[in-house]
């Protein structure tokens, strides 16, 4: 982040505290058919994945949104 690493490892720390537990948190989600709560949680896990480069995440979380968007159609 503009050369100041101690800041990007911080949020990545941040990140991690945040979204360690995310797969079992959208696990339950689905299996309680909250197909809204799920998509806002990948939409906001995409969101913060991205922010901070970590692109395989921030893919598969774009996947997931998209497929949860059209799961209520």
């Amino acid at each position: 982040v503009n050369g100041k690493s101690s800041l990007l490892w911080r949020l990545v720390g941040d990140f991690r505290g945040r979204y360690a537990d995310v797969a079992a948190r959208i696990r339950d989600l689905l299996a309680q058919q909250r197909w809204d709560s799920a998509r806002d949680l990948a939409h906001t896990l995409k969101g913060a994945a991205a922010t901070l480069a970590i692109s395989h995440v921030a893919s598969a979380a774009t996947r997931l949104e998209h497929d949860l968007r059209h799961q209520q159609d």
